[in-house]
């Protein structure tokens, strides 16, 4: 006889999956080993600190038992659970109950004399609004399963955390009130949920936000691909707008008349996707000659630990821990790496290596310098002998991102001024596609891993090589761009001045 296939049961992980898009929890659960589904390198670093939060959270009750069966043995593990309760457990780690079909592991769980409270940790600095659902519905099963849960707390990083001192590591907040309020809605939603993965996979209304609060892994299987210069694309366009434009039939920026977009860099991009040419404004020279020889061209990647590690640091503050610089001499471009070694600050040696490197240069250009110059104010912060040769290397740093923000638009830009965008665009030669480090998270969580110390040789010789190729193409596609730029400023004015009245108060050029 055919054995029937048990019905689908609930987590809480799950529930909050189908809480955001019932269609993706469908596929998470009917489709486990879903190609989407593998977490790529950054959401592998997340949980591998998401991890090393909750063990020092356990540190903060001492005593505590751990539930300690695999995942999957559910059974096992309500068991194992019941039998801690039984025995007189003052705090219990992963407690697992199972009501109605959905099954819960609390994080901790700490017997009062007033009854029981419920603590899930989180390895955010704030309660996000997420967050009341995910205690809601651990507090709606536990109470379902038989346990009284006085108070239901969110455990979460503390922002005035230093290192050393990492007493006040965690900070909590009261959502007792925010899961009651909601005890109805997480069990109806739940009630759903469970009908919805006994039967085929569901149509999802309009309005489901496919990011938030995070991002869906199928979102390809639902949108066809974006065409070349949407609506969507549109510079900094906002929700309403695009319902808007939507709704008046409207697909593509170049449909738009200039006139009608109110942002001047809008209005730009939409002249460059109707002409299919670079748009360079008549300004751009006077913003290319400010800049001073020698030039430099610094970038930096940077790392950021859930538990700080590092002198002063507070939970997921960002550290500099690799450089690369370009510096432009007689037209001819050296070029300066310097990436952390082993499991120290690498702090002092980066500012060190900014420092002697940038000596010499007058202009030090970046993209987004607010960054660079966050993280080098914060060194300086850090180690007072290096605050004034980081300030003046701050005051020589000029953002080249708003020179051409401001002052031109090449049609392949597609509404973003990331350096990821505008270097293909004006330089095609230049591209991330095939390396093996393509972004700054990846970067990140290379460096997470690098600055671990956990790698063997062959693994950090790896990663090395890989930040390393990657940081240098970031300030080679900083002194690509500029060169470009510089090109099409000499044309813009080059060209003579048209008589139009009305072309001259437009004040542009084509390039």
């Amino acid at each position: 006889m055919k054995r029937r296939k048990a019905p689908p049961r609930l987590s809480k992980s799950r529930f909050m999956t189908g809480r955001q898009c019932h269609r993706r929890l469908w596929w998470t659960v009917h489709e486990p080993d879903a190609e989407e589904l593998a977490p790529d390198a950054s959401t592998e670093v997340v949980f591998a600190q998401g991890h090393e939060v909750g063990e020092e959270a356990r540190r903060r009750f001492p005593g505590g038992v751990l539930v300690d069966l695999p995942h999957y043995d559910i059974t096992g593990r309500v068991r194992q659970t019941q039998a801690h309760l039984a025995g007189g457990a003052k705090v219990i780690f992963e407690a697992s109950f199972l009501h109605r079909g959905v099954f819960v592991a609390v994080d901790v769980l700490r017997r009062t004399a007033r009854g029981w409270q419920l603590i899930e940790v989180k390895s955010t600095t704030k309660v996000k609004d997420e967050h009341h659902a995910d205690v809601a519905i651990q507090r709606w099963v536990a109470m379902g399963a038989g346990v009284d849960v006085e108070r239901a707390y969110l455990m979460h990083l503390n922002t005035a955390c230093r290192y050393p001192d990492l007493s006040d590591l965690f900070t909590r907040a009261d959502l007792t009130e925010e899961a009651r309020a909601l005890e109805r809605a997480v069990a109806k939603e739940a009630t759903a949920q469970l009908s919805m993965l006994a039967g085929k996979c569901p149509e999802v209304a309009e309005g489901t936000d496919c990011q938030k609060p995070y991002p869906c892994p199928f979102f390809d299987r639902c949108h066809d691909e974006v065409p070349a210069h949407h609506i969507s694309t549109l510079y900094r366009i906002g929700a309403a707008a695009l319902e808007q434009y939507a709704a008046d039939g409207v697909e593509s920026v170049g449909d738009l008349d200039p006139a009608s977009v109110s942002s001047a860099i809008g209005k730009r991009q939409v002249r460059a996707v109707r002409t299919k040419r670079v748009v360079v404004e008549p300004g751009l020279e006077a913003a290319l000659g400010k800049l001073r020889a020698p030039l430099a061209f610094l970038d930096f990647e940077t790392v950021a630990f859930a538990i700080p590690r590092y002198q002063g640091c507070k939970p997921w503050e960002m550290v500099a821990a690799q450089a690369s610089i370009h510096v432009e001499i007689d037209g001819e471009f050296v070029h300066y790496e310097h990436l952390a070694t082993g499991t120290d600050d690498p702090r002092l040696p980066l500012a060190s290596f900014v420092i002697e490197h940038l000596r010499e240069a007058r202009t030090i250009l970046c993209w987004n310098a607010q960054f660079e110059r966050g993280r080098l104010t914060e060194i300086g912060n850090v180690i007072p002998k290096l605050k004034k040769p980081l300030a003046d290397v701050c005051a020589r740093i000029v953002d080249l991102l708003p020179i051409v923000r401001d002052h031109l638009y090449h049609p392949d830009f597609n509404g973003s001024f990331s350096l990821k965008s505008v270097a293909p665009a004006l330089v095609p030669a230049l591209g991330y596609d095939e390396l093996a480090i393509g972004g700054g998270q990846d970067a990140s969580a290379a460096l997470y891993h690098l600055l671990s110390g956990k790698l063997d040789a062959t693994a950090e010789a790896k990663a090395r090589a890989a930040l390393l190729e990657y940081c240098a193409l970031d300030t080679r596609a900083l002194a690509a761009i500029l060169a470009v730029v510089r090109k099409l400023a000499a044309q813009q004015a080059a060209k003579p001045t048209r008589a139009s009245p009305s072309t001259a108060r437009k004040g542009r050029a084509r390039v």
